[in-house]
C-alpha cells in the first residue's frame, strides 16, 4: 500500500528564506473596496463554461489511477456528466474575497495571490454571500448559483481530457513551465496565472495551493457516485483537498492525487477555486 507523502507539507510555510509569495506584513494592501462592482464583474467574466458531451468536452472521463497510483485513487470509475457547469478560470484571489468577506486572511499578501487560511466552512460561506452579491448585480441568473466544485468536477477539469498523470502529459520535464511546487516555489510571489494553463485555460490547477472540494473524505471510490455530484457524509469530519501545494513533491501534482485535511484546517498552502452552476444541478 502506498502511503500519503505530503501530509507533512500541506500545513508548512517555506522554509527557504521564508519568501515564498511573502507580502510587506508593514506595508498594508491598498483597500480593494472602492473597486467592488468591477472586482466581482471580473469574477464572472474569468469563468470557462464546462459542457459535458458537447464540443471538446466528453460527457465521461475515468477517475483515479490504475497504475502507478495509491489506493485512495482506485478503484478507478466511470464518471458521466449529466449536468453542464462552468469553473473558475484561477483561484480565489484575495482582491475578490475581501470585497466579498471584508477582509483578507491569507498570510502571504497579494490582491491578485489566491487567498489562502480559509477553512472548509469559511469557503462555503464566501460561495453563499458572492452569489447572493452577484444575483443583487444581474451578473448571474437567480437559478445560479456559486459553489465549490465536487470532487468529481474538479478532476475532470484539471485533467482537461486528457489520461496521463498531468494535464500536460506524463514528462515531469516541463512541470516548472505549469506549476509551482517544492522545487520551484521558494523565493516567487505570483498572482495567479503565471503559469502556464491547462488545456482547458485552467491555471494554477496543478501546485501553487491545495483547493478544496465541496466533496467529504472517502478512503476509496468504492461506493462513490457515478454523476459527477458531490459526495457528503453527515458524520464526516475531514473534506477532500486536491491539486497539491508549493511545498509539495511533483507526485502531489497529478490529476488523480487526493488528500483530506479536517474541514476547520487553515493552511497557508491551501485555497479554493469556484464552479458556477444551476442551483438545481447536483
Amino acid at each position: 500500500m502506498k502511503k500519503t507523502i505530503v501530509a507533512f507539507s500541506l500545513f508548512a510555510s517555506c522554509l527557504v528564506g521564508g519568501t515564498w509569495a511573502q507580502g510587506d506584513k508593514k506595508k498594508p494592501l491598498p483597500d480593494p473596496t472602492p473597486r467592488k462592482d468591477a472586482i466581482l464583474k471580473l469574477f464572472v467574466e474569468e469563468f470557462v463554461p464546462i459542457t459535458p458531451g458537447k464540443d471538446k468536452f466528453p460527457e465521461s472521463f475515468m477517475m483515479g489511477t490504475e497504475k502507478g497510483g495509491r489506493d485512495n485513487e482506485q478503484p478507478v470509475r466511470k464518471v458521466t456528466f449529466k449536468h453542464s457547469f462552468a469553473i473558475a478560470k484561477y483561484e480565489v484571489t484575495q482582491e475578490l474575497y475581501h470585497v466579498v468577506i471584508g477582509k483578507n486572511p491569507a498570510k502571504w499578501q497579494g490582491l491578485r495571490n489566491s487567498v489562502e487560511m480559509t477553512d472548509w466552512k469559511e469557503c462555503n460561506e464566501f460561495c453563499a454571500k458572492v452569489t447572493k452579491l452577484l444575483r443583487e448585480r444581474k451578473l448571474i441568473t437567480a437559478d445560479e448559483e456559486i459553489r465549490l466544485p465536487s470532487e468529481a468536477e474538479w478532476e475532470y477539469c484539471c485533467r482537461a481530457g486528457t489520461t496521463t498523470a498531468y494535464s500536460w502529459g506524463d514528462d515531469l520535464k516541463q512541470i516548472d513551465k505549469f506549476a509551482w511546487y517544492k522545487v520551484n516555489a521558494p523565493g516567487n510571489d505570483p498572482p495567479v496565472g503565471v503559469k502556464a494553463a491547462n488545456p482547458w485555460g485552467l491555471y494554477d490547477m496543478h501546485g501553487y495551493v491545495w483547493e478544496w472540494c465541496f466533496d467529504s473524505w472517502s478512503p476509496s471510490y468504492k461506493d462513490a457516485k457515478a454523476d459527477g455530484s458531490p459526495f457528503t457524509d453527515k458524520n464526516g469530519t475531514d473534506h477532500v483537498v486536491r491539486g497539491g501545494g508549493y511545498s509539495d513533491p511533483a507526485e502531489a501534482l497529478r490529476s488523480a492525487y487526493r488528500h483530506y485535511v479536517p474541514a476547520g484546517t487553515r493552511a497557508d498552502t491551501i485555497g479554493f477555486r469556484c464552479v458556477k452552476l444551476a442551483s438545481r444541478a447536483p
